[in-house]
């Protein structure tokens, strides 16, 4: 099969698991093409991973073409997933994220004289946020409906996207994966570069830092508790937090990095904690479990059906909860290992790539199978 992949290439769930989705699917055999407007922060070149950039008209291009108050994407990112397209004898469309890529592939389609099947995998805030207003909820769902098969990384979110957006036609589940290729240095090495002493208990969060995350509370949590450092992944914006970092008293106990990689850092880690206000699926926490760390976490969306009993949950926005949940790890240290154990051996066991892989090979085979038909019957 010739797949091609549109996806954000930046720093973030749904960027991390296209890509290494792609890749897993083109180390089976298959031929995949990246469209993005740069490399994905994880791509990684070999005979059958190709990436295609989407040109950006220079802003003084766009300025004279049509009074847009910002570059456009959606056209270029069209014009780009069309000639790959026509170029590459694409089979199947997959795109993470519906706004705008569902848009962007649904126009790519009709320029084509064969229109390649397509396939959106929701990722979250493209639902939550997009169907706030009726306008976008519209076009969002008319874009879903015309699309092959809509996938969802979370029973809640399939629910959610079928609820919020009106659909007449079921979301298929298909669980978010976590791909590792394990800490390079030891958790000593690592903790030495961070300056962080053997016996201090230390806690990780990932994340892009986007008022979802609710980093706020995770700080607050964190500063009233027992653990003795926070290391922070950070793919966002650290800066605006740093004023409430200081008026918390944190600078000795907090510890800020960006990384690509992050299987050195879990491993230097003790246990994850999060504070989101909703979540689809929530990668940043099977990251930590699959480094056998357990997570204090809020209870929302998906976030549930990814820990399960591996971790400790709390309600969302509640300080005392999350708060009360470190120091009960921080205080037993046989439950921290015991939760870590079960963590890893859930993340191995239920949200493997291979197990991803599979489901969506057997998707792909089964869509242009559907495809094959629809197009003999018409011809018919």
């Amino acid at each position: 099969m010739r797949i091609a992949v549109v996806c954000f290439p930046t720093v973030g769930g749904s960027g991390i698991l296209a890509t290494g989705l792609g890749q897993a699917i083109a180390d089976r055999g298959h031929e995949v093409h990246f469209v993005a407007y740069q490399p994905p922060v994880r791509f990684e070149p070999s005979p059958n991973r190709f990436y295609h950039q989407v040109e950006l008209p220079r802003p003084e291009v766009a300025n004279n073409r049509a009074p847009l108050p910002a570059s456009p994407y959606l056209m270029p990112l069209a014009a780009a997933l069309g000639q790959v397209c026509r170029r590459h004898s694409i089979d199947i469309i997959h795109v993470h994220y519906a706004v705008p890529h569902a848009h962007a592939a649904q126009i790519a389609r009709e320029s084509l004289p064969e229109s390649p099947p397509l396939i959106v995998t929701l990722h979250g805030t493209d639902v939550s946020s997009w169907s706030q207003q009726e306008g976008y909820r519209a076009l969002l769902r008319s874009v879903l409906e015309k699309s092959d098969t809509v996938t969802a990384v979370s029973d809640h979110l399939c629910v959610e996207a079928e609820t919020s957006l009106g659909l007449t036609r079921p979301v298929e589940r298909i669980y978010n994966f976590c791909t590792s290729r394990g800490p390079v240095r030891s958790r000593q090495e690592t903790r030495r570069e961070l300056g962080i002493e053997d016996t201090e208990l230390v806690a990780l969060h990932m994340s892009n830092l986007r008022p979802v995350k609710n980093f706020e509370l995770v700080l607050r949590a964190f500063a009233g508790s027992k653990v003795d450092k926070l290391l922070v992944l950070d793919g966002g914006d650290f800066s605006e937090y740093r004023s409430l970092a200081d008026e918390l008293n944190l600078e000795s106990r907090l510890l800020v990095r960006k990384t690509n990689w992050v299987e050195d850092y879990v491993e230097a880690a003790d246990l994850g904690l999060y504070a989101s206000w909703q979540e689809s699926f929530g990668l940043g926490i099977l990251e930590t479990m699959q480094g056998g760390r357990p997570v204090v976490t809020t209870a929302v969306g998906g976030v549930p059906e990814v820990v399960s009993s591996t971790g400790l949950l709390s309600e969302a926005g509640q300080l005392q909860p999350l708060l009360d949940n470190l120091n009960r790890l921080a205080d037993d240290r046989t439950l921290l290992s015991s939760l870590g154990k079960r963590a890893r051996h859930r993340a191995e066991s239920e949200f493997s790539l291979p197990r991803a892989v599979d489901c969506y090979e057997e998707l792909y085979q089964r869509v242009l199978r559907s495809s094959l038909e629809l197009k003999t019957s018409c011809r018919e």
